[in-house]
């Protein structure tokens, strides 16, 4: 189910186009069979959003969005510019190693990136690496009073809750260091 809402999100998450619209029906289906799942309610809000508002609206609330809050997760990460490139590295990396291709054009930061190869590798790891940067996406999202703030808050409703994973213990990070296809390997993104 989680693999549902995250490649959902992802595709909503992109700009407006025919594509976008083209989707809507399908996406209403699978988001109609998630129900009654706490990320079923922000993406069916969402859509509902989606249909009611003009595709000129839709696409100058996506602009506006995207404008004042980056979905570029390496952004929130309070890294400085050198180690943001690096962290984008790695990750065009690891999608390499799973012989993985990121969306054309899109650094692979990029929150819709992360969540296509999160649901590729029907793996949690990299959105709970990438924890604290959704939070903060989130919360500048709620704070820009945007409906596009629904897509993230689904996404976050599929993720155990950041605190209580430290203190069960349990760690969401691929082991350190090795070959990048043997973490693949591990963390069964090869699935």
């Amino acid at each position: 189910m989680d693999i549902v809402v995250w490649r959902a999100a992802a595709l909503l998450l992109t700009y407006p186009d025919q594509r976008f619209y083209n989707r809507r029906p399908m996406l209403r289906a699978v988001v109609e069979e998630l129900s009654p799942s706490p990320a079923a309610r922000p993406l069916a809000g969402f859509l509902d959003h989606a249909e009611g508002t003009t595709p000129v609206r839709l696409g100058v609330q996506y602009m506006e969005m995207r404008r004042c809050t980056s979905l570029h997760l390496t952004y929130h990460s309070g890294l400085d510019a050198e180690h943001r490139l690096a962290a984008r590295t790695r990750l065009a990396d690891l999608y390499r190693a799973a012989e993985w291709g990121q969306g054309e054009g899109e650094e692979p930061d990029f929150l819709p990136v992360v969540l296509e190869f999160a649901a590729h590798c029907a793996d949690e790891w990299l959105l709970l690496e990438h924890r604290a940067a959704l939070e903060r996406v989130r919360s500048g999202l709620v704070a820009q009073c945007t409906p596009y703030a629904a897509l993230v808050e689904a996404v976050c409703a599929t993720l155990p809750e950041p605190r209580g994973n430290a203190e069960k213990g349990h760690d969401h990070t691929p082991p350190a260091g090795g070959d990048l296809a043997m973490t693949l390997e591990t963390w069964g993104s090869s699935a």
